[in-house]
């Protein structure tokens, strides 16, 4: 599986500024545009750092976990999407004839009764410290750029490019940020994720002679046209969050959910872009951007 990755390097700048910020919560999940069909990939490569025995190992000392630990309501559910993770990992040893079910259940079952796993003792914190591997794995970043006049959070340091396109025969300067997560190197991934921040001005005699919807309507088929997705199954949705336009396009691109939202903050139109599988990144990442007045400007991302 492959995304239009931009193959390209940023430079990065510690910012203190003052702001004050236009949020802008989004309503990708209200609305319930996140796909739970999406398709499972058939790579079946061993992941970085993973083997049979570990993957039975993790699986028996998060049944350990859940089981000997007082674990509170949040806890559990992250030691079950790491089982959910592990186990689907441990499916593709077992479909590749490198441990049989039968071996792989020996050994959670040893792991769940005696308390010892990989030749640690399970504990408090040893069960503390399997959750903050699920939590902290893929680093979780917070994204300034004075420039576009943002914030939002991203799993990882992105990429920045500046280009320019071509959009109803006008030239637009974009400043772009994306990250690309691979699968091979974070066992709680099936399918790589990937993520795009895209910010451009709007001349004021372009938004005086094209409504909003027009220019939805331009900017999003220039997007799916660029980003060579195919044609996206759920129907495109208009909302209002915080008085501020935006437009949301979603459905299943590349074997996973893909969800573009696109606003217009007086005459800034921001891109945010997502495609993946995990619902809890899908939030966080949307639900963390943030449109930007900045003062005082200084260089930025």
């Amino acid at each position: 599986m492959e995304f239009p990755i931009l193959h390209i390097s940023c430079n990065y700048l510690t910012i203190n500024m003052k702001r004050s910020s236009i949020l802008i919560l989004s309503t990708v999940f209200s609305l319930s545009l996140i796909s739970g069909e999406a398709v499972r990939g058939q790579d079946t490569q061993n992941l970085q750092g993973w083997d049979p025995v570990k993957a039975s190992n993790i699986i028996g000392a998060i049944d350990w976990c859940m089981t000997n630990s007082n674990a509170s309501k949040s806890d559990r559910q992250i030691y079950q999407v790491f089982s959910q993770s592990a186990s689907r990992i441990l499916d593709r040893f077992i479909e590749s004839d490198e441990i049989t079910q039968a071996e792989a259940s020996l050994v959670q079952d040893r792991v769940k009764n005696q308390g010892y796993y990989l030749g640690l003792e399970l504990n408090a914190a040893e069960c503390n410290n399997l959750k903050n591997l699920v939590v902290n794995w893929t680093p979780w970043q917070l994204v300034t750029s004075q420039d576009a006049s943002f914030v939002v959070e991203m799993p990882s340091t992105p990429a920045r490019e500046d280009t320019v396109s071509t959009i109803q025969n006008r030239k637009f300067d974009w400043i772009l940020f994306e990250t690309f997560i691979d699968s091979s190197s974070n066992p709680l991934l099936e399918n790589p994720e990937y993520y795009l921040v895209g910010y451009t001005l709007l001349p004021q005699d372009y938004l005086a002679s094209n409504s909003k919807d027009e220019i939805f309507d331009a900017f999003g088929k220039y997007i799916l046209d660029e980003m060579g997705f195919p044609e996206l199954k759920s129907s495109e949705r208009e909302v209002t969050t915080d008085k501020v336009p935006a437009r949301i396009i979603s459905g299943d691109a590349y074997g996973q959910s893909t969800v573009i939202v696109m606003y217009i903050v007086d005459n800034r139109f921001y891109l945010n872009l997502m495609v993946g599988e995990q619902e809890a990144h899908f939030k966080r990442f949307f639900r963390s951007f943030e449109a930007l007045d900045f003062s005082n400007k200084k260089a930025g991302l």
